[in-house]
């Protein structure tokens, strides 16, 4: 049955096309309502935490996502501007609001949400950039220059399509934006998995190295860490992806998760900070303290031991030495809870 109040000279393609872009900037405030909730969270525990000795570095941190916040608010004020002018200000534009929002999108509400898109998601890749120079900071110089600049010359490269997509938007004519738009998500995407996954494999090398000397116990820190850099990462991930992949069907779906995209990524970053303003996060001191734990767990061989007596007596030095090993170890970790949020 048709619809006697509905959509008047527009197709079913553009209709549906229409219910795409109001859900993407209703998703879009959703989003923003966590990522507010979540930069409250984080200010209080960083304010709460400062003191002299940690000033500067609880500073850079609520620098950082004070900027995002803004960048974020700027992006959803543009989001909820723009729907109107195509929902409501212009309800009868030829095509429907959606095609408004193709063709319109060089006015200057919209390109301040753009330019609040690609700084904030500029800030945010050089967040996963900096976070695996730290967790490869006590590895050897080649390697640890080999897993930065690789991710450094990603971030680069997403910072010029970005620029690039931004001057190819302020023209009257975004018809040739497609490749643009596609590069530049599909870099910051790459960046986000490739970056993972070295964190990750990192990670895991140090739990398996604390195994071997400290037992299972000590490990699963590590465990934590790993799986927590997986899930929020899969979060931006997934969303890049359900753009992606309509995008370049040309199918419309693709703008219902758009505005979402660097919301979502912020979100992510978020997660990252709050856990290292709780003391959960990989600080620039952690690599030394395992290493500091993991040298004094060498054992001797007993079997390095002529005599019984030696053996026995042997025996009991390293009894000793394994629980001052692993009450080293755990004073260790309860000193890294209360310094970790120098990094993450």
């Amino acid at each position: 049955m048709t619809n006697p109040y509905g959509p008047v000279n527009e197709t079913a393609a553009q209709v549906y096309a229409d219910k795409t872009a109001l859900q993407g900037a209703l998703l879009c405030n959703i989003i923003y309502g966590i990522h507010f909730i979540l930069f409250v969270i984080c200010a209080y525990i960083l304010v709460r935490q400062m003191s002299r000795s940690n000033y500067t570095r609880q500073l850079g941190f609520l620098v950082y996502i004070a900027t995002v916040f803004i960048l974020g608010t700027l992006l959803t004020v543009s989001s909820s501007a723009f729907t109107q002018l195509a929902f409501v200000d212009n309800r009868n534009f030829p095509g429907g609001p959606s095609v408004f929002e193709q063709l319109m999108s060089w006015i200057p509400i919209d390109q301040l949400g753009n330019v609040a898109l690609v700084l904030s998601s500029f800030f945010n890749d050089a967040l996963l950039v900096w976070r695996c120079t730290v967790v490869y900071r006590g590895s050897t110089s080649i390697f640890r220059y080999a897993t930065t600049i690789f991710p450094f010359i990603i971030l680069l490269a997403a910072i010029v399509m970005g620029i690039l997509f931004l001057a190819q938007n302020s023209n009257s004519s975004p018809v040739f934006l497609n490749d643009v738009i596609i590069a530049y998500f599909t870099l910051t995407l790459a960046l986000n998995i490739i970056v993972t996954i070295l964190i990750v494999l990192r990670l895991l090398s140090i739990r398996r190295r604390l195994r071997r000397l400290l037992g299972a116990g000590h490990a699963t820190r590590y465990v934590d860490i790993a799986a927590m850099i997986v899930e929020s990462a899969s979060l931006f991930s997934i969303f890049s992806l359900l753009f992606l992949i309509p995008f370049a069907l040309n199918n419309p779906l693709s703008e219902a998760f758009l505005p979402s995209l660097p919301q979502v990524q912020t979100v992510s970053s978020l997660l990252i900070i709050l856990r290292a303003a709780t003391g959960r996060a990989w600080s620039a001191t952690t690599d030394t303290e395992i290493v500091a734990c993991t040298d004094a767990a060498n054992p001797v061989h007993l079997n390095q031991l002529s005599t019984p007596l030696a053996q026995s007596q042997m025996g009991a030095s390293h009894l000793q030495l394994s629980k001052d090993t692993s009450s080293m170890a755990t004073k260790v970790f309860v000193s890294h809870e209360c310094t970790a949020t120098a990094d993450v």
